[in-house]
């Protein structure tokens, strides 16, 4: 396990968040957890929302 910030070995446990191990670089301080998850829409469908908004579609009521 390395530290994302300063790519240091020297970590070590610092709880868990959301079910998840959480931890903290000694050298640079840095809390972390080992993987991370994508939050947020498709790539493809934030493009369509982008392209109703630029064409004025999103918004309007009926």
């Amino acid at each position: 396990m390395n530290c994302p910030q300063c790519n240091s070995c020297n970590v070590k446990k610092n709880g868990h968040q959301n079910g998840k191990q959480r931890w903290k670089c000694k050298d640079c301080g840095r809390i972390f957890r080992e993987s991370y998850e994508q939050k947020g829409y498709h790539p493809q469908v934030r493009k369509v929302c982008l392209k109703m908004y630029l064409n004025g579609m999103a918004g309007q009521s009926g």
